[in-house]
């Protein structure tokens, strides 16, 4: 049981650990390559923490972050994915509109008196007492 325990520990640890690979690359998507070249090559001449070096990184990072490519794609042109949506907003203002009617009934049935039940004298009528004897025997 505490081999199992420690094992269970040491994998959970695991997860926690700095990646042995070192840096990872990053893909820029925005950023042209030559503002990435140039970046590097300050980099390599200057230093990681150059100022010139920073200065080249921070332009990568404003073009990267500029990019609103996604803001500018076409919208999905799924003729199955349209007539589902389609059917979608129609079943949804039906079920709107069945709404509204019911909303409009119960608010008319607000004002609606209901007529007091007759009383009894507390005796059964000849048929009840006909039926419950029928259905007792």
């Amino acid at each position: 049981m505490k081999l199992i325990l420690i094992a269970a520990l040491a994998t959970s640890a695991a997860a926690f650990a700095p990646s042995q690979s070192g840096r990872n690359s990053v893909a820029l998507r925005a950023a042209g390559s030559a503002e990435i070249e140039a970046a590097l090559a300050a980099s390599k001449k200057y230093g990681a923490t150059s100022k010139e070096a920073r200065v080249l990184w921070d332009i990568v990072e404003e073009m990267d972050a500029s990019d609103n490519s996604a803001a500018f794609k076409p919208a999905v042109e799924d003729a199955e994915y349209e007539s589902k949506v389609k059917a979608l907003s129609q079943m949804l203002t039906k079920t709107k509109d069945e709404l509204d009617q019911v909303r409009k009934l119960a608010d008319e049935l607000k004002g609606v008196k209901i007529a007091a039940a007759p009383s009894s004298s507390g005796q059964a009528s000849p048929d009840q007492t006909d039926a419950t004897k029928s259905a007792l025997a």
